[in-house]
C-alpha cells in the first residue's frame, strides 16, 4: 500500500443496545514490523495462471519457488531485510526445458535482494542495487539471444533492448524492477485496520502496454482470532471507470495505428481486478499467508493469475 494511504483509521464505538451495557468497539489492530536481527523465515511461492473461454479452462499453467526471508540488521529507525529466491519448478515439465526459462531459473536462483525498510515497514530502497543490474543485464542478454535464435526480427529486438534498458538504467528503475513481489507482501505493515473500509487511490498496470489504470482501493480488516494474534486483511483495487474506457480506447486505438490496422468502432467488454488478501502475525508482524489474485476479462476470455507467498517453517 502506499505512505499516501498509511493512515490510522477511527475506532468506531457501537452503543449497546440497553444503555447500561458496556460499548462494544470495532475490530480494529495496527500492524507494524516487530523483527530481530538474524530472524530468518521460509516461504514457498506458488504462481497459476489459468485461462477460460466461456467460462471452461483452456489453459492453466503452475510454478512453485522456494524463498526465504532473513533480517539482516534491525534497529530503531529501521531494518535491511535479505530476499532470497530458490529454483523455480514447473508443473509442465515442458516448462523446466524451455531455454529461456531454463536460464533465467539459473540466473535468479540464490540471487540476494537487500530491501531497506524504514521502521513502519515501508520500502525504501535497494542496498544492493548495483549487483542487481548485473542480474538484469544477464537476463536480458538471455533473453536477446533466445528471441534471436527463434527468428524474432531486428526492429523486434531493438525494441526490447531499449526498454530493457530503459528498466536497467537507474538505481530507481532497477529497484522497480526487481522489488515487485517483495515490497507487496511488506505493504501491509505500518498502517491501522478496522472493519470499516477505508480508501487510497493507485493504479494498475496496463495489460495492452499503454498508460496505467487509476484505480480506488479498498482495505479492511477482514477477521481477527479471538486471542488477536492473528489478522486476515483484504486490499482490493480496480480501474475508475471513465478513466478505464478513456485509456483503452486510446490503448487499441495506438496498436491499431503500429499494426497499420483500422481501429475498432466499440470496446470490447474489459474488466479488471486485483484483490490481496494477508494473514499476519499481529505478535511480530511477519505475513504467513499472501494470495494476490488480479482476473482480467475481455470479451468471452478470461485469465486469472494467482499468487500465493505460504511461510513454510513453522
Amino acid at each position: 500500500m502506499t505512505a499516501c494511504c498509511r493512515v490510522l483509521l477511527p475506532l468506531v464505538l457501537v452503543a449497546g443496545v440497553f444503555g447500561s451495557a458496556p460499548a462494544e468497539e470495532t475490530k480494529a489492530i495496527t500492524l507494524m514490523p516487530k523483527w530481530k536481527k538474524g530472524d530468518t523465515l521460509r516461504y514457498e511461492m506458488t504462481r497459476t495462471q489459468s485461462r477460460l473461454v466461456d467460462g471452461k479452462e483452456v489453459r492453466k499453467t503452475a510454478s512453485r519457488t522456494p524463498l526465504e526471508v532473513e533480517v539482516m540488521d534491525c534497529d530503531e529507525d529501521g531494518s535491511v531485510v535479505r530476499w532470497t529466491q530458490g529454483s523455480t519448478v514447473f508443473d509442465d515439465p515442458k516448462l523446466d526445458n524451455e531455454p529461456f526459462l531454463k536460464t533465467m531459473n539459473a540466473i535468479l536462483k540464490g540471487t540476494d535482494i537487500e530491501l531497506e525498510l524504514d521502521n513502519s515497514g515501508e520500502f525504501v530502497g535497494v542496498r544492493n542495487w548495483k549487483e542487481l543490474k548485473a542480474t538484469g543485464t544477464k537476463i536480458r542478454d538471455s533473453m536477446l539471444e533466445q528471441l534471436g535464435k527463434s527468428g524474432t526480427s531486428k526492429d523486434v529486438l531493438a525494441v526490447v533492448r531499449t526498454e530493457s534498458d530503459k528498466m536497467l538504467a537507474t538505481k530507481e528503475s532497477i529497484e522497480q524492477s526487481f522489488t515487485t513481489l517483495p515490497v507487496m507482501m511488506f505493504s501491509v505493515l505500518g498502517t491501522s485496520y478496522d472493519t470499516k473500509p477505508g480508501t487510497y487511490e493507485a493504479e494498475l498496470p496496463n495489460p495492452f502496454g499503454g498508460e496505467a489504470f487509476p484505480t480506488k482501493g479498498e482495505y479492511l480488516l477482514k477477521s481477527l482470532d479471538k486471542t488477536g494474534s492473528t489478522a486476515v486483511v483484504v486490499i482490493r483495487q480496480s480501474p475508475e471507470p471513465k478513466e478505464q474506457n478513456r485509456i483503452l480506447k486510446q490503448t487499441l486505438d495506438d496498436l491499431a495505428k503500429k499494426s497499420g490496422k483500422p481501429a475498432q468502432d466499440t470496446l470490447p467488454e474489459f474488466k479488471l481486478d486485483d484483490v490481496v488478501e494477508y494473514e499476519v502475525d499481529v505478535k511480530t508482524g511477519w505475513v504467513r499467508l499472501m494470495i494476490h489474485t488480479r482476473t482480467m476479462k475481455l470479451d468471452k476470455s478470461t485469465q486469472v493469475e494467482e499468487l500465493k507467498i505460504t511461510r513454510r517453517d513453522h
